[in-house]
C-alpha cells in the first residue's frame, strides 16, 4: 500500500482520516497548502454535489463551493479524499457519466506559478480517475462536482 495512502486511513477499515496531514501532490509548493481538517469520513457517505447553476449550464465560482456544499446540508472534503478515491476507484461508479472532474474544496495548494489550486480526480478516456488540479477562482460548470459527505450519516 502507498505511504500516503496509509498515512490518510483511519484505523478502522476504509474510513478516511480527513485530519490527518495533507498528502502534497508533485506540482505544489511543499509546506504551503492549507487545509482544513473533515474528520473521519465513511466513503459510503461520499455525494457528488453540483450547485443548481452547474446543473442548468451556468457555473459556479470555485471559491463558493464550500459555502454552498454547507447550505446544502452536506460537509465539503479535502484533498485526503482525492488520494483515498484514487486508490478506491469502486467508490467512483456512481459518478453521472458527463461529470468528468472531481473537485476536493477544503485544500488550497500553491502552484510552482503561485496560483492557489484545488486538488481534482479527472476521468480520461479509459474510464479511470487521475489527479487533476484546478485554479481556485475559476468557474465550475455542468462538467464538474464538488465531492462532499452527507452529515446527517454518523462519522466514526
Amino acid at each position: 500500500m502507498d505511504a500516503s495512502l496509509t498515512s490518510i486511513l483511519a484505523p478502522e477499515a476504509l474510513m478516511i482520516d480527513g485530519d490527518a496531514p495533507p498528502v502534497e501532490p508533485y506540482w505544489a509548493q511543499l509546506g504551503k497548502t492549507v487545509q482544513m481538517p473533515c474528520g473521519q469520513v465513511d466513503p459510503a457517505t461520499l455525494v457528488f454535489f453540483q450547485t443548481e447553476e452547474m446543473k442548468n449550464g451556468d457555473s459556479t465560482p470555485g471559491l463558493d463551493l464550500s459555502d454552498k456544499i454547507r447550505q446544502a446540508k452536506l460537509k465539503p472534503v479535502n484533498a485526503n479524499v482525492a488520494v483515498f478515491l484514487e486508490a478506491h476507484q469502486e467508490f467512483l461508479a456512481s459518478v453521472p457519466r458527463g461529470i468528468d472532474y472531481l473537485v476536493f474544496t477544503e485544500s488550497q495548494f500553491l502552484r510552482w506559478n503561485n496560483l492557489p489550486s484545488f486538488q481534482c480526480l479527472r476521468r480520461w478516456k479509459d474510464g479511470r480517475w487521475y489527479p487533476f488540479d484546478y485554479i481556485t477562482w475559476q468557474r465550475y460548470g455542468g462538467e464538474d462536482a464538488a465531492v462532499a459527505f452527507r452529515v446527517d450519516e454518523p462519522t466514526k
